[in-house]
């Protein structure tokens, strides 16, 4: 199962909006995801190119939002469920914010909004968060809604 329709998204919160990108997007998103974080751990490693990239951003993707600021009109983020396990009913969230908007807390409501989604959505009963050891500030932020399981000190990426 697959969220690749607008029939279930929008989701309106208080100062954003999410919905489901669509390939007018593929130039934001790809300087989101990988010209301005990097985040090509996203894509095994590589860097996928602009041309093949809006169709890449749904591999292994259940369900994904492009999160805009309702005051001005425009994304600042994206959140992705990926690597579901229905059997084991979990799956992991990705999360990237434009430089701008990554240490305010409001942005938080787009993904947790989605987080409310993804459960009354999908049979899950537990989300991982993945994320980079110097954004271990957002664990903070929303500390009361996250648990640390564990860190990984050491590795890389295999191609």
């Amino acid at each position: 199962m697959t969220l690749s329709s607008t029939s279930h998204l929008p989701l309106t919160t208080r100062r954003t909006v999410v919905r489901v990108p669509v390939p007018e997007d593929a130039a934001y998103l790809y300087h989101l995801l990988v010209e301005q974080s990097g985040a090509t751990w996203r894509f095994g490693g590589r860097m996928p190119s602009p041309q093949s990239f809006h169709q890449e951003l749904w591999q292994g993707v259940t369900a994904q939002g492009l999160i805009e600021d309702r005051s001005r009109g425009g994304p600042i983020g994206l959140v992705q469920l990926f690597g579901v396990s229905m059997r084991d009913r979990h799956g992991s969230l990705a999360v990237a914010f434009e430089g701008e908007v990554q240490r305010r807390g409001w942005p938080l409501e787009g993904v947790l909004a989605f987080v409310d989604f993804v459960f009354a959505t999908f049979p899950l009963r537990k989300l991982y968060f993945q994320m980079f050891g110097e954004n271990h500030a957002f664990v903070g932020a929303v500390g009361t809604f996250l648990d640390l399981e564990g860190t990984f000190r050491s590795g890389g990426l295999r191609d």
